[in-house]
């Protein structure tokens, strides 16, 4: 029985999908739910004494490139940042590899942080949109014109708010609508928990994407680099919940139905790139056919599954795990018992 601990699994809810034990490939394998690493991890004179055999952790760190592991400890780290570390490490990604040639039809969308109460220059013209840079669900996305508002007077009015004892999704409407702001509705697990998503960390501040007939793309990452890639069509329905409406595209030799194949060669060859800063998990990904032009919006360990098959989704996680183990220790049939 090979003994797979999911640490936190708050943060990578995703594997709470799989069942407590299977077999996957003649392996034995089962799961566990802990909220810390300690409490599976114990280290005396004689060395590490561990209550699994794989340890899968969420980390905050800034790491990109590559599997993040602990051969000692047997513990597979998943780099979980919000999303202005996330601009960061695709800006030093694409720098790294531009002698390779990667990425010719990629395009990064302009983007800033803001820390409210600290001065910051809003060098912005146009559309845009602002959103909570942990936030998920499309929780606290709101869009804007500059040419019908004052960015800089908006983000004020946010501190005052942030600092009353009044912080609830009402008044963030008010003052959104004062300032012509537009807040996306999503779907909420708590009350007011909106505007707590938007407080919690750093505001992200992007331009509004202005290119032609653009569709987007999620796509799942197993950590051996074979994807799912489903199509969201978000942009063409009023579910409050964008992440819901997802269908997985069908591949072919040249690419994927609806999807330019020189396109899909360059993205497949980026997210499979050694270097690129996610190793499991799902990236959700712009791309405009007319312009010829794609994008990444974000990416993350933790995603929503919900739409996505039961059957599919749990071979993904299971192919997952495998590949951790097998970076950890070589795991054959019946090697466990």
């Amino acid at each position: 029985m090979f003994t797979v601990a999911i640490i936190n699994p708050k943060a990578i809810s995703q594997f709470l999908s799989l069942p407590v034990s299977y077999v996957h490939n003649g392996v034995n394998y089962r799961i566990t739910f802990v909220k810390k690493l300690e409490t599976v991890l114990k280290f005396n004179s004689e060395g590490y004494i561990k209550a699994y055999d794989l340890a899968i952790v969420p980390t905050q760190e800034n790491h990109w490139g590559g599997m993040i592991y602990d051969k000692e400890q047997s513990v597979v780290y998943l780099n979980r940042v919000n999303k202005v570390q996330q601009q960061l490490l695709l800006t030093q990604f694409f720098a790294k590899t531009y002698q390779e040639r990667l990425a010719r039809r990629y395009r990064a969308l302009k983007c800033f942080p803001v820390i409210l109460g600290e001065s910051n220059e809003y060098a912005f013209e146009g559309k845009g949109i602002i959103k909570p840079s942990g936030g998920a669900r499309s929780l606290g996305v709101m869009t804007f014109d500059t040419a019908e508002t004052n960015l800089r007077s908006f983000f004020i009015e946010l501190r005052k708010l942030r600092d009353s004892t009044t912080k609830t999704n009402e008044n963030l409407k008010v003052i959104c609508d004062e300032f012509k702001i537009e807040i996306k509705e999503a779907e909420e697990n708590s009350e007011n928990e909106v505007v707590k998503s938007l407080f919690d960390e750093t505001i992200l501040v992007q331009e509004f994407n202005e290119y032609r007939n653009v569709k987007e793309l999620r796509i799942l990452k197993t950590a051996d680099c074979r994807f799912h890639i489903f199509q969201r069509d978000h942009f063409d329905t009023d579910c409050k919940n964008i992440i819901d409406k997802e269908i997985e595209i069908e591949m072919n030799d040249k690419g994927s139905t609806g999807l330019e194949s020189n396109l899909f060669s360059e993205i497949s060859n980026v997210i499979k790139h050694p270097e690129f800063p996610l190793t499991h998990g799902s990236i959700d990904v712009w791309y405009s056919d007319e312009d010829n032009r794609w994008g990444i919006y974000e990416y993350q360990p933790q995603y929503g599954h919900r739409h996505i098959p039961e059957r599919l989704h749990s071979n993904f996680l299971r192919d997952t795990i495998e590949t951790f183990a097998n970076a950890i220790s070589e795991v054959k049939e019946n090697n466990f018992d």
